[in-house]
């Protein structure tokens, strides 16, 4: 399945985030689910103090689609990112995948539609 990856430019630091979403379905039942969440954050970046502190939240959730049961499979994820100096707010965003069972997916961040 397709992913998202975003980059964040703040001060010449970068911080790049990964999230995908992979399932198998043969017919009747998903026989796999997965995602990953990654992140990095340039060698600049870390020299500004920043770190790429986890997904906090990774959840997969199913849902109905054209009145099938389920119909997808919804990926949220929060991606952030954290700077040790107390002055520098950090960056947290939220990557949402839908994949649909009938092959399509759409994506979002932070509530903005990527594509459909």
């Amino acid at each position: 399945m397709d992913g998202i990856t975003l980059t964040h430019k703040l001060a010449g630091g970068t911080l790049t985030a990964r999230q995908t979403l992979n399932w198998c379905w043969n017919g009747k039942t998903v026989s796999d689910w997965s995602g990953e969440c990654t992140g990095s954050v340039s060698k600049w970046g870390r020299t500004l103090l920043w770190s790429f502190d986890g997904c906090p939240q990774n959840d997969f959730i199913p849902y109905k689609l054209n009145k099938r049961f389920p119909g997808g499979i919804h990926h949220k994820t929060k991606i952030r990112f954290t700077n040790k100096q107390w002055q520098v707010p950090d960056v947290e965003t939220t990557l949402e995948q839908w994949g649909h069972y009938d092959g399509t997916l759409d994506q979002m961040v932070d509530g903005r539609l990527l594509r459909k």
